[in-house]
């Protein structure tokens, strides 16, 4: 008896041990050296498969483990995994490992938060939810895995993959497997891969897989092209789709289009007090510019823009006349509202999808999918085409600017759907002058008056202070002028509307110390007011070609007014630089006992190989050692 006991109890510590106790899993020390140089962070894994059921539905299963290296990157532990009617979460789990591979912390499912996607948002309508994570451990580095399931009825969606998304981030394995079954009309684009798909027969059904080995962490470049467009990416689509029993194919871009005005059919109608009120607006307007004027001066002070995505509202807009009823609407819906008070006083105007922000991936035009985040408004004007970003009280009448302008978009117009480009802004348009007198004195202080305009592109530099207070905007006027030692006396800004529009700023301000003495000598800035600083740090063996995805001018003048006593001992020799970069001039003019110095810069636009970077440099190190020359001046008998 004794012996069985013995036995017993003996098991039931090996069973312990052996179901007890998991196996180590991600220890760091499995990671190659080669792949924590430059790592902040290494993804272990994140594998997923996406088997599609028919033109309805998909459904996914993902794996992911991210080892945190360091702090710099502990934010990148997390998951926040979206669900609404057309997505529904099946399992969930998720773990945390130390550095040896031991498992420390099983995340319970009330550890997860659950939240409506507009929590804490004052502009959104939403019935959309997130499930969000962030995991913490007490020392670097650890690991963060998770897995889980997700049925999903919007086959608009195919997934993407790009397995390369931030830098200082290596990837020991990731994958992206999509099983289609037969009767689909499955394709896929490919761009920066190291290793080709692999197409297998599974179960009857065709089986695609990417999978991306042993990446090294990136550094990021100045100037370089979004990370998307030199790391391996992967489109993918079926031909045809369906959302919230609207069904459409990807044929084309006019078949997108087409279905997106299908979306929208019937919701442009307006009350006949409404269609009244907007006619008896533009009454007296001579031209269709000035009628799409009214319209949008009207649309800006009586709507506002308010994130709506119920149902199937992240393409399909509200109705016209309950924007009008309401007075606020997502960008879908002011569009199409705008739309309709543009029909309604008889102007012709497109419903527009874009991919908005300044730092926008470039539109694929050669594989038609969802590829859009806005909606925007187009009014053909002969040559004159007038855009209206429809979200915003503030924006100038047809200004785009880094937000919509110069990109591809796309026109929706029935059977004549089509990509045309936005506006684009030249380094004629995208100007900065600066004129200033600086009136010096003996002890190197000045009186300074100075008249800037900014236009075009740089315009957005400034536009914010025409909303702020003068509190604020005096505090922003310190932080911008380069210069110590300054008190602003008085200042005024003024804003020029059209479709180019320009700020203007005059300044008073009396500057201590510009200039400095030594002896009897004088030593003043010839440019204190616009210096350029921006010289990037040289790059051993730069990876990426140069993108300047916008081009500038500066043009600069400003006069010294010598204080008495005072002559000139010398000035700077002019400067005069052209290539491939941009131009670079200045010259200096003495006359009745003044100083002239002007100055122009001009920044091209454009993609340049990479080899010629070093040349880059060397082109802002001169402009910038120019700007920090002086003239002297010095002290008479």
């Amino acid at each position: 008896m004794k012996v069985n006991c013995l036995t017993a109890l003996l098991l039931v510590v090996f069973s312990l041990n052996v179901f007890g106790k998991e196996e180590k899993k991600y220890p760091v020390s499995d990671i190659p050296e080669i792949l924590k140089e430059d790592a902040n962070s290494v993804i272990r894994v994140d594998e997923k498969l996406y088997t599609v059921v028919d033109n309805e539905q998909l459904n996914l299963t993902r794996k992911f483990a991210i080892t945190v290296l360091n702090s710099r990157a502990e934010d990148l532990a997390s998951f926040g995994i979206y669900y609404d009617k057309f997505m529904k979460i099946g399992k969930l789990n998720a773990r945390i490992y130390d550095a040896e591979g031991n498992l420390v912390d099983k995340v319970k499912s009330s550890d997860i938060m659950d939240l409506n996607i507009a929590a804490g948002q004052s502009a959104a309508i939403d019935d959309s939810r997130i499930k969000t994570y962030t995991a913490r451990h007490n020392s670097f580095p650890f690991t963060f895995e998770f897995e889980y399931e997700i049925e999903i009825k919007a086959t608009l969606f195919y997934p993407d993959w790009q397995p390369v998304k931030n830098y200082y981030q290596s990837v020991v394995f990731d994958m992206l497997s999509i099983q289609v079954p037969p009767g689909i009309d499955f394709s896929y684009k490919e761009s920066n891969l190291t290793t080709p798909v692999v197409i297998e027969e599974v179960d009857g059904a065709k089986k695609y897989t990417w999978k991306l080995n042993d990446f090294q962490a990136l550094e990021p470049e100045p100037y370089s092209p979004d990370i998307s467009e030199f790391t391996p990416f992967v489109y993918t689509r079926a031909k045809e789709f369906v959302m919230d029993d609207y069904p459409g194919t990807l044929d084309s871009w006019a078949t997108l289009g087409q279905w997106v005005e299908t979306l929208n059919r019937g919701r442009d109608e307006l009350s006949p007090e409404t269609i009244a009120k907007l006619n008896e607006l533009v009454a007296g307007c001579a031209t269709t510019e000035e009628k799409v004027a009214k319209i949008y001066s009207y649309l800006q002070s009586n709507t506002r823009y308010v994130s709506i995505q119920l149902g199937i509202g992240g393409w399909q807009a509200i109705p016209a006349n309950e924007v009008d009823e309401k007075g606020y609407g997502d960008c879908k819906a002011l569009s199409n509202y705008m739309k309709a008070m543009l029909q309604a006083v008889g102007v012709d105007s497109k419903y527009v999808l874009i991919s908005a922000g300044s730092s926008a991936r470039s539109l694929d035009v050669e594989f038609p999918k969802s590829q859009f985040n806005h909606a925007i408004v187009m009014v053909p004007n002969e040559n004159d085409t007038i855009w209206l970003e429809c979200t915003s009280q503030r924006n100038p009448l047809g200004y785009q600017g880094r937000f919509t302008g110069a990109r591809k978009a796309l026109v929706v117009d029935g059977e004549k759907t089509r990509l045309v480009e936005t506006t684009h802004y030249s380094a004629e348009q995208n100007v900065v002058k600066n004129v200033g007198e600086f009136k010096l004195l003996a002890d190197g202080s000045a009186t300074v008056s100075t008249q800037s305009s900014f236009g075009g592109l740089d315009y957005d530099d400034i536009r914010s202070m025409y909303f702020e207070g003068a509190e604020e905007q005096e505090k922003f006027l310190y932080d911008w002028i380069d210069l110590n030692g300054v008190k602003i006396d008085n200042y005024s800004l003024q804003r020029v509307e059209g479709r180019i529009p320009q700020s203007e700023l005059q300044l008073n301000m009396q500057v201590r110390n510009y200039g400095t003495s030594m002896n009897d000598r004088m030593f003043v800035p010839v440019n204190g007011f616009n210096r350029w600083t921006n010289v990037p740090k040289r790059i051993r063996d730069r990876k990426t070609d140069i993108v300047k995805r916008y081009s500038f001018t500066e043009e600069d003048e400003y006069t010294y007014v010598l204080p008495e006593g005072f002559e000139i001992e010398s000035i700077p020799e002019n400067i005069n630089i052209e290539n491939q970069f941009g131009t670079f001039s200045t010259a200096t003019k003495v006359e009745d006992g003044k100083i002239t110095y002007s100055r122009k810069l001009v920044l091209f636009e454009g993609t340049f190989q990479k080899e010629t970077y070093p040349d880059l440099i060397d082109f802002y190190k001169n402009i910038s050692k120019s700007d920090k020359n002086s003239f002297v001046l010095k002290q008479g008998a």
